[in-house]
């Protein structure tokens, strides 16, 4: 079995809840049809939790994902700075800044 995504799955709950309605009907009665989605999800969600998954160890990538240092905020910001500066060089993008 192949591991779940679980930005899907919330994307998909997202959509089923904003998207129907609580109550149906004249008479205001509970959609039980969204209900029924909603727990469909849940239990796929339940069943990939359930499952065993054995990934193989590749001493490599592992070394190098725990020497990583982290990034301070200043030069995070300068790196965002800089690839969007780039974006911008090779897209033509502008900004509502640029448009004044």
């Amino acid at each position: 079995m192949v591991p779940a995504t679980p930005g899907l799955y919330l994307s998909t709950l997202t959509f089923v809840e904003d998207g129907n309605a609580d109550m149906v009907g004249p008479m205001g009665l509970v959609n039980l049809s969204k209900r029924r989605k909603t727990n469909e999800i849940l239990d796929e969600i339940v069943r990939f939790q359930r499952e065993d998954y054995y990934f193989a160890l590749l001493p490599a990538y592992q070394s190098c994902l725990q020497n990583l240092q982290p990034l301070s905020e200043d030069e995070r910001y300068s790196l965002a700075v800089q690839r969007w500066e780039s974006y911008q060089a090779s897209t033509g993008a502008v900004t509502a800044k640029d448009d004044e």
